[in-house]
């Protein structure tokens, strides 16, 4: 019976160091711990807790370079010496499906076919009416 214990709490040991379980600080690790309508960012400031936010809306500030709206793997390590990876947005999320981060870095619609054009942007049945024709 011995050796068996000393088998399973070999595993276990092994086993808890391979895979340490993130900080239960942390509130996201990357955005598929998030909504739908939300992406996961770590701030700036010296052991920033990365979280959950919503995506931009019109008029919302963004990035407007393509690089900087995706995400970014990153290791953070905390004073309690907890670390985790990453794969966070840095300071923004980026603009909501259908808007795009213009050079004034604030999310704006999309122009033309891109745009998104839904039944509920229409008050006017006229105007419904001749979509159908």
């Amino acid at each position: 019976m011995g050796k068996l214990s000393l088998a399973v709490v070999t595993i276990l040991v092994v086993t808890v160091t391979a895979y340490p379980s993130k900080p239960s600080f942390l509130g996201c690790q990357s955005s598929e711990d998030c909504g739908v309508d939300e992406c996961c960012v770590l701030g700036m400031m010296r052991y920033s807790v990365p979280t959950c936010r919503p995506l931009g809306e019109e008029g919302d500030t963004c990035r407007p370079h393509s690089d900087d709206v995706q995400p970014q793997n990153i290791t953070v390590t905390y004073p309690d010496g907890s670390s985790a990876d990453l794969y966070v947005h840095t300071m923004l999320c980026p603009c909501a499906t259908g808007l795009e981060c213009s050079d004034g870095m604030s999310c704006t619609g999309l122009d033309g076919a891109g745009k998104l054009m839904l039944r509920e942007d229409y008050t006017d049945v006229d105007d419904l009416n001749h979509l159908r024709r």
